[in-house]
């Protein structure tokens, strides 16, 4: 089965993501590399949530929200995150009587689970999507 990978900037903590092309029975997907500058300071965690792909939960204490990938993030300012996934790690596997086609889709980026404003053209987060198809 073929991999590839493609990679996005994002501005803003809401965007739409449209593939160079239609990957049909999408098997696997992952968060292959991130990089982020921190914003601000005491935030733990950078939630990535991509539509379609989200298979786990993060719990607050008023609301839940469904992410694809969690990364830890420094608690001070202006510190760097840069992430690259182990080789066998996929951080979500399609069940093998299922079919996801991948092409367009939205990205939400969130710290602490809430929409941040740590997010911006000047601090932008870096993300390649790589995914595994049939």
């Amino acid at each position: 089965m073929p991999i590839t990978s493609e990679a996005f900037q994002f501005s803003a903590s809401s965007s739409q993501v449209t593939l160079s092309r239609s990957y049909d029975d999408v098997r696997k997907f992952r968060i292959n590399k991130l990089t982020y500058t921190t914003g601000s300071a005491d935030n733990f965690c950078l939630l990535v949530s991509v539509s379609g792909w989200n298979s786990r939960r993060f719990n607050l204490s008023n609301k839940s929200v469904m992410y694809t990938y969690y990364q830890n993030t420094p608690r001070t300012t202006a510190s760097g995150v840069d992430y690259e996934a182990p080789v066998d790690h996929w951080d979500v596997i399609v069940p093998h009587d299922e079919k996801k086609s991948l092409y367009v889709f939205n990205v939400q980026l969130t710290i602490n689970g809430e929409t941040t404003t740590d997010i911006t053209s000047l601090n932008t987060v870096n993300i390649e999507f790589e995914f595994e198809y049939m």
